[in-house]
């Protein structure tokens, strides 16, 4: 069995669907020109196994379609929905949205106090070399 995404005028996907190629064939869903294959196990230009690991094999389409994403087709890759922010950018190796500036990786760790990271937008507007903040929740006692 395999995924297929049917794809609008738009490029957009509308149906992520199993079935055998012969079924698409079929035209019982539609004509199967709007209909193409998709692997659940392609995210981020990176093939992963039924168990989740990052394997050797080979991407396909970049990403799994979702319902809402678009199909691009110069790059033939599948681009999930543009939820994040404004600003984010389309990585041409992922196909994904990414923050304009790299996520810094330099947290000390304390014990007590969860940090992480996140995007913001009002920061970014106003000096667009920051946009990331250093967000702690402290663990309860």
């Amino acid at each position: 069995m395999s995924y297929y995404a049917k794809i609008d005028e738009n490029n957009t996907v509308t149906e992520v669907i199993a079935a055998d190629q012969a079924f698409i064939d079929s035209g019982v869903v539609g004509e199967a020109s709007q209909w193409l294959l998709t692997d659940r196990n392609t995210s981020k230009n990176i093939h992963y196994s039924d168990s989740g690991e990052a394997d050797n094999g080979t991407p396909f389409r970049k990403n799994h379609a979702e319902v809402g994403g678009t199909y691009d087709l110069a790059r033939d890759a599948f681009i999930p929905i543009r939820i994040e922010y404004p600003s984010f950018i389309l990585s041409e190796e992922t196909c994904t949205w990414v923050a304009p500036i790299p996520l810094p990786y330099n947290i000390e760790l304390e014990q007590s106090v969860a940090k992480y990271w996140k995007w913001s937008e009002e920061i970014y507007a106003s000096d667009n070399t920051q946009g990331w903040v250093m967000m702690t929740e402290t663990a309860p006692e």
